[in-house]
């Protein structure tokens, strides 16, 4: 674990001889990752909620602490701003979800900064003054580092003191943003005529099939495995785990076929026919972390199709961006959406981001549960089937029906 000052918790849910015992073990096999203190000092609370009236606790507590929380429980729960932390609790578990309220924290913080910096370089402004969309692009600016680009492996490559090693490692880091999030130009994100190109079937990808694989294997209670891709994908969603001899160079590729292409069978598997395997097994993967990489692999800047491009999108719990694949942005874009909802092309805009970023975070962080999108009128996305049939069409055929008694 890093070296950080104690992460300052309060404790719900608990009597006093369950929160004596948490308490040690927050400062023996926890590593003293967070210290109990009096409410109201708090940066986060740690509530239990496996006992009587879990749902008025939650509720109480989130009237008086709005900030980060750290969910007990036995079976999974999905609330917002909240990290859900399994029981029979587990301590690098515990210490894994302090990190990512710690990240949530300094992030924030960071974001604030900026709004202030930002705020003063408005203030003193030789016009006296600047309007409310300019501000927010003097934020955005503030906020965001420069992206890795095209000019600085040119610059590398022109540094004579060593500039080529330098400029093959840019070209490393822009090929393996391109892998994630594409080469859509932002034009055709604006241009209503090119909207199509900006969704994608995830039911017809790996993506899906994974999806699919972790709803059988939840269903019967067993291991599930996706075949056909060579090698089987074994899917252990209880232990989130994944166990696979495939490589990430053959992975990667496929998930830009879809399941025509590469035909695939979900399936349950008997506990026996699990491999046994150590926790060193390089075989053995967070299931996780395998499902966001494929996802970002799947989207190269896109989302499934059926999203809605203005709905405001908000993060129900923080990605655990220590332990994944991250993206240029990642850090700016979680910190806006969980302190306010923005849509998705709104988000680019106002972060100053291209619009790519933006749409494969999306998609990462939906194939992990992470997000709420606010019901909207799916004006901006690619139009279902149904949608496509002309309104007077479907007046006529229900009028058919009702003539037969059948409207």
């Amino acid at each position: 674990m890093k070296s950080f000052a104690p992460l300052k918790v309060t404790l719900h849910g608990m009597d006093e001889r369950a929160a004596q015992m948490f308490t040690m073990f927050l400062a023996g096999p926890a590593r003293g990752c967070c210290i109990v203190v009096p409410e109201g000092q708090q940066e986060a609370v740690i509530v239990d909620l496996d006992g009587v009236n879990a749902e008025r606790l939650w509720l109480d507590v989130r009237r008086r602490f709005s900030g980060p929380a750290l969910v007990l429980s036995v079976r999974e729960k999905k609330l917002r701003h909240s990290i859900w932390v399994p029981k029979p609790i587990r301590a690098d578990e515990l210490i894994d979800a302090v990190e990512r309220v710690r990240t949530e924290l300094n992030t924030l913080a960071s974001l604030h900064r900026g709004e202030a910096l930002a705020e003063n370089l408005v203030i003193a402004g030789p016009d006296g003054g600047q309007s409310d969309t300019r501000r927010m692009e003097a934020v955005g600016r503030a906020q965001v580092p420069p992206p890795p680009a095209t000019l600085a492996v040119q610059r590398a490559a022109e540094d004579d003191g060593g500039g080529v090693a330098r400029a093959a490692e840019l070209a490393l880091q822009e090929r393996r943003v391109h892998e994630c999030c594409g080469y859509l130009a932002d034009e055709v994100y604006r241009d209503p005529r090119r909207r199509a190109e900006l969704f994608f079937e995830p039911d017809d990808t790996l993506l899906g099939a994974m999806r699919e694989g972790m709803h059988v294997a939840k269903a019967s209670g067993t291991p599930a495995v996706v075949e056909g891709l060579g090698h089987p994908l074994i899917l252990c969603p209880d232990q989130r785990r994944l166990f696979s001899d495939m490589r990430e160079q053959y992975l990667r590729p496929l998930c830009t076929r879809s399941r025509h292409q590469t035909p695939m069978r979900v399936r349950a598997i008997p506990l026996e026919e699990t491999p046994i395997t150590t926790s060193a097994d390089p075989r053995l993967q967070r299931l996780d972390a395998t499902l966001w990489s494929v996802a970002l692999w799947t989207a190269r800047g896109r989302v499934p199709s059926g999203t809605s491009l203005d709905a405001p999108v908000s993060l129900r719990a923080w990605p655990n961006l220590t332990r994944l694949q991250i993206i240029p942005g990642a850090m700016q874009i979680a910190a806006l959406w969980s302190k306010q909802p923005t849509g998705l092309m709104a988000t680019a805009e106002r972060l100053g981001l291209p619009y790519r970023y933006v749409f494969s975070f999306f998609t990462a962080c939906q194939a992990l549960d992470l997000l709420d999108q606010a019901a909207s009128a799916l004006s901006s996305a690619a139009p279902s089937p149904a949608q496509a049939v002309p309104q007077d069409r479907r007046s006529l055929f229900q009028r058919m029906l009702n003539k037969l008694g059948l409207g």
